[in-house]
């Protein structure tokens, strides 16, 4: 988690290897889609804390219960362990990157 936590840090200060590491896991060279994927995806997707969600995990269980009827028993509390996350937190690690 710390190297995840690391991995945006540095997506967030260095724009131009971020654009090109887009670049190459997507096959996209246009410059202008690199920028509007930087925006969406860094900027407002993984520039945030990555604390788990429940309405995130509740949509997945009922998505993934159409295929499997054990699945609409799971409770989301079960399953969900924002414990590292967390104490990564409130260590004061995260503050230390700069992230929100």
């Amino acid at each position: 988690m710390k190297a995840y936590l690391e991995a945006v840090k540095l997506n967030l200060d260095d724009k131009p290897l971020t654009k090109k590491i887009l670049a190459g896991y997507s096959g996209i060279n246009d410059n202008e889609l690199l920028e509007i994927a930087y925006d969406a995806y860094i900027l407002k997707i993984r520039s945030t804390v990555p604390y788990p969600v429940n309405k995130g995990w509740k949509t997945l269980i009922d998505f993934t219960a159409r295929d499997n009827p054990k699945v609409p028993d799971v409770k989301v509390e079960e399953i969900l362990d924002d414990s590292i996350i967390r104490e990564l937190d409130q260590s004061g690690f995260i503050k230390s990157l700069g992230l929100r």
